[in-house]
């Protein structure tokens, strides 16, 4: 199947390279990778993401089947993936099928009295290779992209995940649409709590370890009240 591409703006041409740098790091390849499987030089793909060219035609459909994504991502910002984006297989990656990276954070999230929020929130310390097919039955996320790693810390939540465990979130949750487990930042400070919304526009703080009190945010102190994520699922081990 050809594609046609309508012309591009050079801010256009900015956008779509700054897509297809981002989409080819989120698949672990360099540029000299991605040049190897597309057929061209490294140089076509630095052209690519530096916005001075964009691939055409047929070009296009292979780049984003190589990346992972859509036509359409990569042109316009929409339609990213219908699910999860996957990356193929690499010989440094354990064989999984298709595969999710997710960056771990150096991030840590209180499950008691608040943390203050760390420079360097966004800082990748690792990353977590899951099999796709894994993720998509286990957790409902807005996009893969959206997932991160980070760490759990205090006993307030007890009986659903403990202090150190490591908690996977959706960074593309920033409201309140339903009630779950969110990371938030309130005054500056992180926090990790069960919400649950009340009549009349408060929202309660619930910590499942039952010797912690719930909070109560009344609608005149919302605007100190900051979603960063949603928290999907936990990884912890017990001794059996």
């Amino acid at each position: 199947m050809t594609i046609t591409t309508p012309s591009c703006t050079f801010m256009d041409m900015k956008d779509i390279g700054e897509r297809i740098a981002a989409a080819r790091e989120t698949a672990r390849l360099n540029q000299s990778e991605l040049a190897r499987q597309m057929g061209v030089s490294p140089q076509a793909v630095q052209k690519w993401e530096a916005g001075e060219t964009v691939p055409r035609g047929q070009r296009i459909e292979r780049l984003a089947s190589a990346l992972g994504v859509t036509v359409s991502y990569l042109m316009s910002g929409t339609g990213a993936d219908a699910g999860l984006r996957l990356v193929s297989d690499r010989s440094d990656v354990v064989p999984m099928g298709k595969t999710v990276v997710i960056p771990r954070l150096d991030v840590s999230g209180s499950m008691g009295g608040g943390l203050a929020q760390q420079e360097g929130y966004m800082d990748i310390i690792e990353r977590m290779t899951v099999s796709a097919d894994w993720l998509r039955q286990s957790v409902n996320a807005t996009n893969s992209s959206n997932l991160a790693i980070i760490t759990g810390r205090g006993d307030s939540m007890e009986s659903t995940f403990s202090d150190g465990d490591l908690l996977l979130v959706d960074r593309g949750v920033t409201d309140l649409k339903m009630d779950a487990v969110y990371v938030m930042a309130i005054d500056d400070e992180l926090y990790i709590k069960r919400v649950q919304r009340q009549p009349g526009g408060s929202v309660m703080l619930i910590s499942d370890n039952q010797r912690y009190q719930p909070i109560v945010i009344r609608p005149d102190d919302i605007s100190s009240f900051i979603v960063m994520a949603r928290v999907l699922l936990t990884w912890n081990a017990h001794k059996l």
